[in-house]
């Protein structure tokens, strides 16, 4: 990829065990010569095997680990120190692509002059029309701003959990910056499938799933905050940085997402052993 003002950009992928995932996710992204966009390709494997390696190698990929479980906020701060671009895309094993070439590569080329304009500090590359699995946000958001006299009541008792939610309305509504202009603004970048969208953190949550950000920024930013965050709730035993990261630290630090129409979906094809 012709790199952006002289910006290098690499895919990182956090894997713990579930090849099947992973190995869906990689014929994903070759079949569409996703991974031609990138300067650098590596995934990261916790409790690695050499069959785990072995896949990597398949497809071509660079790839390091640890014999343990170090965790989400260990493996990827792991991934990330394993990298070398100015800018990465971080998805975990069970991100396949669903768009072609041609809207990767525009959405991708689109977010970095975001990110590199310093318009937004992160990017959603999420799918808003097909998010996948676990992603039960817009059921809220369908249930605060339905047209019900339940979902007014709802508005009217929770008017802050109300607000909040308006940062999810680009996954359920055809013009979510005419609904909430002051909340989600419309930038001038846009693909064949859709504008992108600049949304202030207060209204949308840090997420794990498919971002895009500078290098620096997360490790600076994400992990050493999120490293030494203030709570005692663990996923597994373990820091997970969605825990740690929605706090006061990202929604006060005036800083906003992109949100694109989107190009992973969650789907896992194999089993974790839990």
């Amino acid at each position: 990829m012709a790199s952006l003002g002289h910006s290098s950009l690499g895919l990182g992928i956090l894997s713990w065990r579930d090849r099947l995932s992973l190995e869906n996710a990689l014929k994903s992204y070759k079949d569409q010569n996703l991974l031609s966009l990138f300067d650098q390709t590596h995934v990261f494997f916790s409790e690695q095997s050499s069959e785990d390696h072995a896949l990597a190698t398949e497809f071509g990929l660079s790839s390091s680990g640890a014999d343990e479980n170090l965790g989400i906020l260990g493996g990827f701060e792991a991934l990330a120190q394993s990298m070398e671009t100015d800018y990465i895309i971080l998805v975990e094993n069970d991100c396949p692509l669903i768009e072609n070439f041609e809207e990767a590569k525009a959405q991708i080329e689109a977010s970095q002059r975001l990110l590199e304009s310093g318009d937004v500090q992160v990017v959603r590359l999420r799918s808003l029309r097909e998010p996948g699995e676990l992603f039960n946000t817009v059921d809220k958001y369908k249930r605060m701003y339905g047209n019900s006299f339940s979902s007014s009541m709802r508005r009217f008792i929770r008017p802050g959990k109300a607000r909040a939610l308006r940062g999810i309305a680009p996954y359920v509504e055809d013009h979510p910056h005419i609904k909430f202009p002051k909340q989600v603004l419309k930038t001038n970048e846009a693909s064949d499938l859709g504008p992108v969208y600049k949304i202030d953190t207060r209204f949308l949550k840090w997420t794990n799933q498919s971002i895009m950000m500078s290098r620096d920024f997360f490790l600076k930013k994400v992990i050493d905050y999120a490293k030494t965050a203030p709570t005692t709730r663990r996923v597994n035993g373990f820091r997970n940085l969605e825990i740690e990261m929605n706090s006061p630290h990202w929604r006060n630090n005036d800083w906003y997402v992109g949100v694109p129409q989107g190009l992973f979906t969650h789907r896992r094809v194999g089993e974790r052993g839990y």
